[in-house]
């Protein structure tokens, strides 16, 4: 327990304390105070309202709600197996169900996830081809099945009864573990198992891994009994399905709807993994396979959300459910598993009302499978509205009233809603008993309402007892850890686990407190080194804090911990690419590529590391190594989409980004490109009209903003693209690339002034950004302002002076100096750090020229030669310092290369005859010279050269 006191003010102004923590939390429980006082840490803090503080508002929102305590006539709900005295207190209408009965099989959903792409002789899997219905016959077969193993069952038990001697072990172990498990069960309920053995107990999700022979119509059975299996919505349902599914895969892919239901199955069974790096792998081990199968179909998008949700990726898998569900929104067969997993991911984020609505869809569209009647009972539960949980839970348990899961709520209900203390706590124990396993939240609520029912009834043992339960198994719920910690938590006996502390730092970033988030994410990292969700959030945290290199060096350590870890692996390169440290971010990529061996995210950073160099070659190769591991992935194409807009292969640019926006239609980056790539193919007019229609669908998205304001710029219409940035800039005054765009286009205006006040404003809303600060400089180069353009490189250097070309601007800055030494430094480091920025050798030369150095003069303009093909110019340049050096033939070559790429231009012939002046072929230079003269009659030179070659005629 914290050490905190604090002081009570009534709303009548009274003052009371000092009191502890827990004197509050038992002033609550006692109803001693209502919510509407004010609080205030002792001594010396500031007055908050109660019910806005953070360490009592949910135990407030539990004890102080507006629930009146009912007779318990009015809450007498009969939820035993007898339906009957179930369903005349609900409006349910009466089935006749008997304890042999079972549940039907649901008619297969008639819905567009669900059916085959490549196969549709296979669509109805449950009729044959002249439409006889096979699941009366399953369903009855099932029925005879589980009756006689009833019978067998009960005849067994009485013949173990009259033998008191144990008969010999069988070779099975199945009964001995059943065994096992039942009284495990019953040691949990009383108490006195330790939870971590149910904890660990983790299941293995099983995927298809080879091929059997079975008759279509055994597949056809086994389909059905799966899919029957499936709409139970339990663990013991997913376990059986995920089994028949594999089996059927094996048997033959062509039935692609039974991947989603596969992957569904896992999704439900989740929670019972180890959810680790393995258990992930054999998720998409799935997605892969359905990918093969069954590619670009609704299958392969149900399998590939699942993953990104359970990877963690829950932004992507929310657009691309969102992209799915409107495609789909007019369809007769609407997306079954789109609104169920969208419905989990609102859930989580508690959103209630749209989730509500989500599974209301679901519902309508396949009420056989219990997973959308449950879903929507939750939602209730935990959105407060009472009678409409009530009804709903009830309305599940009158079809099966052995659904455990409902049964627990029920109890739970009574606790939340009613304040029946004893009367939940019997029925939650009593649910809990019941064959079959929960889902860890669902008893971390369980335990929750265990304890909290003890709390209200002064057992505080048991409270105790039961609250640590509920942590452990749900640690990530506010109201369990507040409970857990603020009554139970003495010095050195709680420790928050490190779960709960990255979901109080997303809390956190979510509200942009980035330095409370990084605090929490830490915090998690202390208790497991091993987390690498704590580790990647700790340092986006940080980097939102402008601390790279401490983001680095978390990701670095995680990394050594987790070597295998490809997202840790993929972050820490973007950083290093970020700092542009590409070498770096090359042997991260390439040691963890060692080990995970051909993952399509390693290889799609490797071609964005490439592409950031403008390595194009490099940038494609990678990129297509990821699209052939997993071809869905609308990032590589727009990687390749950008590396063909910079190579000016603008129809290929097109089709690439077309192919990203054909798999992600809401995918902003993909369609801002394409935008371009509409200009560069289509012309001004449709790009325009393209990017004013995607502003009209949002105009909250400022990328499509800023590509308008782009084109503008790149078509010359520099007065439009001011108007655009300058717009972007009302809606968001933080916007810094919106403040680069309109201080270049002022360039272009030659409103120097005003360009250089709006990099200045860029440079401030950003300090680590250099791409502002570089602009700055090179506008101080262009005005020949030298000296404070040297300020801004030095400032920049000081920074991060591996920015691309600060050196060799520098050095640039130097040479108008005529600070030759120190440009030459200067240009040494930057071609070390970016050998092909030919830039660097051509400046160098210049300068050896200057300083009389030929040899050096001529090796730098070779080494230029390795990067790239140059024009006449610099072949000019080559010749001069070959000339100077007295290699006098090899400076006449240089001049013929310049003159068949430009046989007209002036400067070769004047260089030319220059070099025959020198080899003293005097009348060469006479027509070289007047060459010269003839095709440059303005030279400034004009007068001087016709002297020379008077005076060589002569």
């Amino acid at each position: 327990m914290d050490d905190n006191k604090w002081i009570l003010r009534s709303e009548k102004g009274k003052i009371t304390g000092p009191f502890t923590t827990r004197e509050i939390l038992q002033k609550i429980k006692r109803n001693e105070i209502s919510g509407a006082e004010s609080i205030s840490k002792y001594p010396g803090g500031e007055w908050r309202p109660i019910s806005h503080n953070s360490e009592f508002y949910d135990f407030l929102l539990s004890h102080l709600s507006q629930a009146k305590v009912f007779d318990d006539d009015e809450t007498n709900w009969d939820i035993t197996p007898d339906t009957k005295s179930l369903k005349s207190k609900s409006n349910i209408p009466e089935k006749s169900l008997s304890k042999d009965d079972v549940e039907e099989t649901p008619e297969f959903p008639k819905d567009d996830e669900l059916i085959p792409s490549k196969v549709t002789h296979k669509q109805q899997v449950f009729k044959d081809s002249d439409g006889f219905d096979f699941s009366k016959n399953i369903v009855d077969k099932i029925k005879k099945e589980e009756k006689h193993r009833e019978r067998k069952q009960a005849a067994s038990s009485q013949k173990s009864k009259k033998h008191k001697k144990p008969k010999k072990k069988k070779k099975s172990l199945l009964p001995l573990i059943t065994i096992i498990a039942v009284a495990a069960a019953i040691i949990y309920v009383l108490g006195t198992v330790k939870l971590e053995t149910l904890v660990e107990n983790h299941v293995q999700l099983l995927v298809p891994v080879e091929n059997i022979q079975m008759k279509p119509e055994d597949v056809k059975e086994v389909a059905e009994q799966g899919i029957r299996d499936f709409t139970k919505d339990t663990f013991q349902g997913y376990m059986s399905a995920q089994k028949k599914f594999v089996q059927v895969l094996e048997a033959d892919k062509t039935y692609g709807d039974i991947f989603s239901l596969l992957c569904l199955s896992h999704y439900n069974l989740w929670n019972f993994t180890s959810k680790n790096a393995t258990a992930l792998k054999k998720i998409i081990s799935v997605v892969k396979l359905v990918e093969q199968f069954d590619p670009r179909s609704l299958n392969f998008y149900n399998c590939n959300n699942s993953y990104l949700i359970l990877s963690g990726n829950t932004e992507k898998a929310y657009e691309n459910l969102k992209s799915i569900i409107d495609k789909n929104a007019d369809s007769q067969s609407q997306p079954t598993f789109s609104y169920y997993l969208l419905t989990k991911l609102l859930q989580k984020d508690q959103k209630y009302s749209e989730a509500i609505e989500y599974a209301e869809r679901l519902n309508s569209v396949w009420s056989e499978w219990a997973a959308g009647d449950f879903l929507k009972a939750q939602l209730y539960f935990e959105f407060g509205e009472r009678d409409k949980a009530i009804q709903s839970f009830k309305n599940i348990l009158s079809v099966n009233p052995n659904n455990k899961k409902a049964r627990v709520y029920i109890g739970m209900m009574r606790n939340k809603f009613y304040k029946q203390f004893e009367k939940s706590q019997e029925e939650i124990k009593a649910s809990l008993k019941m064959r079959g396993r929960l889902d860890p939240n669902i008893m971390g609520l369980a335990n929750y309402y265990l304890a909290d029912s003890s709390l209200q009834m002064d057992k505080m043992e048991a409270a105790q007892k039961y609250s640590e339960m509920a942590y452990k198994f749900f640690p990530t719920d506010k109201k369990i850890e507040s409970l857990y910690v603020n009554f139970f938590g003495e010095e050195g006996k709680v420790t928050l686990s490190d779960i709960s502390y990255v979901q109080q730092g997303d809390q956190l970033f979510a509200s942009k407190d980035y330095n409370a988030a990084q605090a929490y994410y830490k915090e998690a990292l202390k208790i497991n080194n091993k987390n690498t969700e704590a580790a990647i959030k700790a340092a986006k945290s940080l980097e939102k804090l402008n601390l790279g290199e401490e983001s680095v060096e978390i990701l670095k350590r995680s990394l050594s911990i987790n070597p295998e870890s490809v997202y840790v692996s993929v972050l820490l390169a973007r950083f290093y690419m970020k700092q542009f440290k590409y070498q770096e971010a090359f042997e991260v990529l390439n040691t963890t590529h060692k080990k995970v061996r051909g993952h399509y995210k390693i290889y799609l950073m490797f071609a964005e590391v490439e592409l950031e160099q403008q390595h194009f070659i490099g940038a494609i190769k990678y990129a297509d190594k990821s699209l052939k591991i997993y071809g869905e992935n609308a990032q590589a194409f727009v990687i390749k989409g950008r590396t063909y807009l910079l190579m000016n292969e603008n129809k290929k640019a097109y089709s690439e980004f077309l192919r990203a926006i054909d798999l992600e239609p809401s995918n902003t980056t993909a369609n801002a490109y394409f935008i371009k790539a509409y200009y560069r193919v289509l012309g001004m007019d449709a790009a325009v009209r393209r990017a004013k229609k995607l502003i009209a669908q949002d105009e909250t998205q400022l990328a499509y903003h800023q590509v308008l304001g782009e084109l503008y710029y790149e078509d010359e219409q520099f007065t439009q693209a001011e108007r655009k940035f300058k717009q972007i800039i009302e809606i968001d005054n933080k916007y810094v690339k919106a403040y680069i765009w309109l201080a270049d286009t002022y360039r272009q205006l030659r409103q120097l002034n005003d360009a250089k006040v709006n990099y200045f404003k860029a440079v401030n809303i950003d300090l680590q950004n250099s791409e502002p600060q570089l602009k700055l400089g090179l506008l101080y180069l262009e005005t020949k302002n030298f000296k404070k353009a040297i300020d801004q490189f030095k400032n920049i250097m000081r920074l991060n002076e591996n920015v691309p070309k600060v050196k060799f601007y520098y050095a640039k800055s130097l040479f108008h100096l005529k600070q030759y030494q120190k440009a030459l430094e200067l240009l040494k480091k930057e071609k070390i750090a970016n050998p092909s920025n030919v830039e660097s050798y051509l400046l160098a030369g210049e300068i050896y020229e200057i300083l009389g150095q030929y040899l050096l003069c001529k090796r730098e303009f070779q080494q230029a030669l390795k990067y790239r093909e140059f024009g006449p110019a610099f072949y000019i340049l080559v010749s001069r310092c070959h000339r100077k050096s007295g290699s006098l033939d090899v400076a006449v070559n240089m001049l013929e290369k310049a003159r068949g790429l430009s046989p007209n231009l002036p400067d070769i012939y004047r260089e030319l005859g220059a070099v025959y002046e020198a080899k003293s072929d005097t009348e060469k230079a006479v027509w070289s010279y007047e060459r010269y003269l003839f095709l440059a009659p303005t030279a400034v030179d004009f007068n001087q050269i016709s002297n020379k070659v008077r005076n060589l005629s002569n």
